[in-house]
């Protein structure tokens, strides 16, 4: 998998086999055509390449070609559209976490992408990433959102829902075959004296299949299945749990889905 963006080796070999080519019937227009395929994906072309080219066609799938010889792990994670920085005057801002870049890792048409510089927007559920190529630059780009299927900023797990009645981004707090606890991260705007304020209101979720079901108290847990209600509440009182999911914090959050998780897996066990 590449790290970042480096395909030097890939570059030096496409643009040695582009030098030994020679403009016999048809190779012009190969090397042509390369050329600009090569310079879309951001190789500096004055060569030629190290692929066999029988399987090139130019009238046919050109994509599966180069999918095949360039590979999969050359996909550029700046094919988006570009968006202007926001400035937030005002209280708050609309990112999770901070106003400003965090580096982070996302999963991104197949391919891990580590060291990007991110913004995660919860009160439009978009991510963002600052254009990795250009030096110095911050440059926003909004990349295919359908198209992430998770990342992380922070410690913190995103994944992409997209067969939830609500889809988009959700945090992952716990995750087992038998239920997820999950955060959906949200920031409301409002505006005063012509500065607009951000808040946040995020909702917590007990996930079952694609079932979401709305869980603001730690006691939606045992009322969701009652079989562990009075070992549920004994671990509360024990461990000192705040009642209201968010006022717990996600190591709290993580233990107490973990025990829950292991009743359900000892009733598996015994078969009841």
């Amino acid at each position: 998998m590449s790290q970042g963006f480096t395909v030097l080796n890939k570059k030096k070999s496409l643009e040695k086999r582009i030098n030994n080519l020679t403009c016999s019937k048809g190779s012009c227009l190969i090397r042509f055509f390369v050329s600009i395929v090569c310079s879309f994906y951001g190789y500096a072309v004055d060569a030629q390449p190290e692929y066999p080219l029988e399987g090139l066609d130019l009238s046919g799938d050109v994509a599966t070609y180069f999918d095949e010889h360039l590979g999969l792990d050359n996909t550029l994670v700046t094919l988006g559209v570009y968006k202007e920085n926001e400035t937030v005057l005002g209280e708050g801002h609309p990112n999770f976490l901070s106003k400003y870049w965090q580096s982070g890792t996302i999963f991104y048409r197949g391919q891990q992408y580590q060291s990007l510089n991110l913004i995660y927007n919860v009160a439009d559920d978009q991510l963002i990433i600052q254009h990795p190529n250009v030096k110095y630059s911050d440059q926003a780009i909004l990349i295919n959102q359908d198209q992430v299927e998770w990342f992380e900023i922070d410690g913190h797990y995103f994944r992409n829902y997209r067969d939830f009645n609500s889809p988009g981004f959700y945090e992952v707090i716990f995750s087992s075959d038998s239920f997820e606890l999950l955060v959906k991260r949200q920031k409301v705007s409002s505006f005063k004296s012509s500065e607009i304020y951000f808040q946040s209101e995020d909702q917590y979720y007990l996930s079952r299949d694609t079932d979401l079901i709305p869980a603001r108290k730690v006691s939606r847990f045992w009322k969701s299945d009652d079989r562990f209600k009075q070992e549920l509440k004994i671990y509360v009182r024990e461990n000192k749990i705040p009642s209201a999911l968010k006022k717990c914090s996600i190591q709290e959050l993580m233990a107490f889905s973990d025990y829950y998780n292991k009743l359900l897996l000892s009733k598996e066990v015994k078969g009841e």
